[in-house]
């Protein structure tokens, strides 16, 4: 029953765009907030119950004082604020909240590792690829408008896209809210997935390539970035011990770098289409008439108000959850070429103004002081884990575990370069199983007589007859 609702969990997790089912803001639409309280009552149950880590508190103490320094230093800012019907304490509420919730995925993954059922995970892990792949073949199909499967797909569609509906470009987003959503997803299934369970000799060979198609259907520039730096740091790990296959790899590279570049249009075609993907996320074809790329121009636009906030108060920042209520402010007429800016600015618009990276959000809500409580706090685990993943007394799958969760807090840095929520549920799991797993092998029970050596034992058994 636990391990069902722990590999449960996971999947969940591939759902952020489901109908609301409670008022909770930011993380109304995520199937995982359904399964997280039974799954922490089954837990607290277990012997032992659920248990804080010092890290955990160590970390939920400094950050809090820091951002109620902010609150106070700000307040009377804060206690006016009021855009797009939001107060200034009721946002610091909300996000407060969703932080919480963060802390408290941490503690109840923390106590699936103590209890070693990280088994769950992995196949939660690989369920979720599954599951997307499966959406994502209904969701091809339906650009084609293939009978029967697009029937599926838009009834399907309907109730997992439920805030951005069914109709979408034709670019994979499976069960996520959009293409960035499904590249942050596959960054945290995509490590756990590929670990190697007792048994088995690489699990690799079939999700590993599988999470690359969907991330080059997906035409996501975030999912390119951090899947693909992952996918260079597994084949190095994987390679180190055969450095003979690296050095024909790059030889082959640099033989097929040699024959394209002698293709004249060929590699002209692939150089448009790289720049494509890089600049519009999709490899549709330049036109010189074309407008500007708005996604560009917002997120830069954002990303630019934060760091002039830091700037401007880089200690302890505008207060948590501010952003929003001093985006206007930072607005040049420039920016408004942008449709999106002129929503983000628009106080009869719902929409939120979103800073698009979570360094600059920190920096700009936080200032230095939170920022580098935040970093310090992920940055450590980080390192922990890959250490431990080098640690050739550990089991292999021990070793792939903590090598997993490395994969996945360095995704939710990379990640916050392009999203600026605290909703990344797997990077919380993550952190809550890395400081959950054993970092040496295990001793045995004290009083436990030692076993001699086989050798040992063959000569007294030897002796005695």
């Amino acid at each position: 029953m636990t391990a069902a609702l722990i590999a449960l969990s996971i999947v969940l997790v591939a759902f952020n765009d489901l109908v609301e089912f409670l008022p909770l803001g930011e993380i109304a639409h995520d199937a995982f907030i359904l399964i997280l309280p039974i799954l922490m009552l089954r837990l607290m149950l277990w012997e032992g119950g659920l248990e804080i880590p010092q890290p955990v508190a160590r970390f939920v103490l400094a950050f809090s004082l820091v951002v109620l320094a902010g609150i106070a230093m700000n307040f009377g800012e804060i206690s006016n604020a009021f855009f797009k019907g939001r107060s200034g304490v009721g946002r610091i509420l909300t996000q407060s909240m969703i932080l919480a919730f963060g802390v408290l995925i941490i503690i109840v993954y923390y106590r699936v590792a103590r209890i070693g059922m990280v088994t769950a995970v992995v196949k939660g892990a690989r369920g979720a690829i599954l599951v997307m792949a499966f959406m994502g073949v209904l969701e091809f199909a339906s650009w084609y408008s293939v009978p029967g499967l697009t029937d599926i797909h838009t009834a399907l569609a309907n109730v997992i896209h439920s805030d951005s509906g069914p109709v979408y470009v034709e670019r994979l987003r499976m069960t996520a809210f959009e293409v960035s959503w499904a590249g942050a997803l596959l960054s945290f299934f995509l490590p756990f997935a590929v670990v190697r369970l007792p048994g088995e000799r690489n699990a690799s060979r079939f999700y590993a390539p599988l999470a690359l198609v969907l991330v080059i259907l997906a035409q996501s520039r975030t999912a390119m970035l951090v899947v693909g730096i992952q996918f260079v740091i597994v084949f190095w790990a994987h390679a180190q011990s055969r450095m003979d296959k690296v050095v024909y790899a790059l030889a082959g590279l640099g033989v097929a770098v040699v024959l394209l570049a002698g293709n004249t249009g060929f590699y002209q075609s692939t150089a448009t289409l790289v720049t494509n993907l890089i600049e519009y996320g999709t490899p549709k074809p330049i036109e010189t008439d074309s407008d500007e790329n708005t996604s560009n121009i917002t997120r830069s636009v954002g990303i630019r108000s934060a760091l002039s906030m830091f700037r401007s108060r880089p200690l302890l920042g505008v207060g948590f959850g501010q952003f929003g209520y001093h985006y206007p402010d930072y607005i040049r007429a420039d920016d408004l070429r942008s449709w999106e800016v002129r929503e983000y600015i628009d106080d009869g618009n719902i929409k939120w103004p979103p800073s698009y990276s979570i360094h600059a959000r920190l920096l700009s809500e936080t200032g230095i002081l939170g920022y580098l409580v935040w970093l310090g706090f992920i940055g450590t685990l980080t390192l922990r884990a890959f250490r431990s993943a080098r640690n050739q007394a550990l089991d292999a799958s021990l070793r792939d575990m903590h090598f997993a969760v490395g994969m996945t807090l360095l995704g939710v840095l990379l990640l916050g370069l392009s999203i600026d929520s605290f909703r990344f549920f797997g990077g919380w799991i993550a952190m809550g199983i890395g400081l959950g797993l054993p970092m040496q092998p295990r001793r045995p029970a004290p009083g436990t007589p030692r076993q001699a050596p086989p050798a040992i034992d063959a000569q007294l058994r030897r002796r005695m007859a």
